[in-house]
């Protein structure tokens, strides 16, 4: 009987998973997604609507890597936008970018064979994203990346991109790793200089929009995602 017992009881013990002692952090709605373009479309049809054309050229240099809630007034003026209401256009910007993501994201090549390359070497995952946790949810089943295991973090809600360090630090926390530890991929000189602030060490990717820019301090800048960029940060990381 006590056989039985033991067989049971067996049974019944589960076997704690590994804590992760690394990570891979990366903004879903930028990285993932073709997050920069996205905003510049929403941003262009609401200073289309004052009767102003926003270029991309603009666009990449002012506006790309600013906090929305600064960067409206400074449009504002520079585009000599008559009738403008700073609080709507935020607001109006904010909620059609949400809109644009869960309807036209695409994600970026590569980024599941990050992920998985990652996630083989013990690195825990996190993304996070403008986007609440429900929408930010419904945008990785979009994309495809739903069973993957990420942990998703959305932003501060006074924010709209990733460039303030305390938000690589925040998912960092989530995942139970420490800054220092994770491996950041980001695709703008803003949110690279964000991730380096925290410790971490970080690969760009830079897009079309952020090509031009400055990405000093970087640990690798590549062309592509894949598995061979787990890989390298393993060195990076001093895992290897």
């Amino acid at each position: 009987m006590q056989e039985d017992i033991d067989v049971v009881e067996n049974e019944n013990v589960k076997e704690e998973a590994p804590v992760a002692t690394v990570g891979l952090l990366f903004d879903l709605d930028t990285l993932a997604c073709n997050g920069h373009e996205l905003m510049f479309d929403v941003l262009k049809k609401a200073v289309d609507k004052k009767g102003t054309k926003l270029t991309k050229f603009y666009y990449a240099k002012s506006c790309m890597t600013r906090n929305i809630s600064t960067l409206v007034p400074e449009l504002i003026e520079d585009l000599k936008l008559k009738k403008a209401v700073e609080e709507d256009i935020i607001e109006t910007v904010k909620s059609a970018y949400s809109e644009a993501l869960l309807k036209d994201a695409k994600l970026t090549d590569g980024v599941v064979a990050l992920v998985k390359a990652a996630q083989k070497e013990d690195f825990a995952v996190g993304v996070f994203s403008s986007l609440d946790e429900e929408s930010a949810a419904l945008l990785l089943e979009k994309v495809g990346l739903a069973n993957l295991d990420i942990t998703v973090c959305p932003y501060s809600p006074r924010t709209v991109n990733s460039f303030i360090g305390e938000h690589w630090r925040r998912l960092a926390v989530e995942l139970s790793v420490q800054p220092e530890s994770c491996l950041a991929v980001t695709s703008d000189n803003n949110s690279c200089k964000a991730a380096l602030s925290s410790g971490m060490r970080v690969v760009v990717l830079p897009t079309e929009m952020s090509s031009f820019q400055d990405f000093g301090g970087a640990n690798m800048i590549v062309d592509e995602l894949s598995s061979s960029v787990i890989k390298a940060s393993l060195k990076l990381l001093e895992r290897d």
